[in-house]
């Protein structure tokens, strides 16, 4: 069974970007044709056949992957100890020098 995960996975190791695989996962969009070539011809050369049609199954909006480390998973997204919130600024760094 064709899932994102090993797509994402397998796109990453052929040279596809993080941008470009986030994006075959949003909604209305699919992975392009070119790389549904590539992505099955290198599940074959593993012995695992996949179908074309099980690229069309995959469901869209998985969420964030945690296949390729920090940029790809949600852990990346927790706050930091002490942080109230994401990407916030000390007191000091947010108010201007003027």
């Amino acid at each position: 069974m064709l899932t994102w995960e090993i797509v994402d996975a397998i796109a990453a190791e052929l040279g596809a970007t993080p941008a470009n695989r986030r994006k075959w996962r949003q909604t209305g969009r699919q992975v392009p044709t070119a790389w549904r070539i590539r992505i099955a011809e290198a599940l074959k050369a593993r012995g695992e056949g996949v179908e074309f049609t099980a690229f069309d199954d995959l469901p869209p909006r998985p969420g964030k992957l945690c296949v390729h480390g920090g940029d790809e998973c949600p852990a990346a997204a927790a706050l930091a100890p002490g942080k109230r919130k994401a990407n916030s600024l000390t007191p000091e760094r947010n108010q201007n020098n003027g």
